[in-house]
């Protein structure tokens, strides 16, 4: 009889540790949910910012005729190119040349390969 009260002692021993065990996942997993949540809405709020950047960027040098080429290039990303206050499609662009010679024009060379 001893035997079988020292079994049961020690299965509620260990019923009451995968009670806590299992309460403390449980609260690990509601915080990576809402880390996974503020990730998405600020990844969310990236994306707007960089579009409205992007919306400034063109708004700026589309109107601006004082600069016949500008060339801007991100760490990351594809280049803007503006020349004459049109933006050159950069999409899917490979590569760009620009040549310019004193008292003459900008020639840009925009390569889609």
């Amino acid at each position: 009889m001893k035997k079988l009260d020292n079994i049961l002692k020690v299965l509620e021993e260990f019923r009451r540790n995968l009670i806590d065990e299992l309460r403390l996942i449980n609260r690990d997993i509601r915080n990576i949910q809402s880390r996974d949540s503020i990730i998405s809405d600020q990844a969310d709020t990236i994306k707007r910012q960089n579009k409205i950047i992007d919306d400034l960027i063109n708004n700026i040098y589309t109107q601006d005729t004082s600069l016949e080429a500008v060339m801007i290039k991100p760490y990351r990303g594809a280049p803007k190119i503006f020349k004459n206050g049109k933006r050159l499609d950069s999409e899917n662009m490979t590569s760009f040349d620009i040549d310019w010679n004193y008292d003459s024009r900008i020639d840009i060379s925009v390569r889609n390969e």
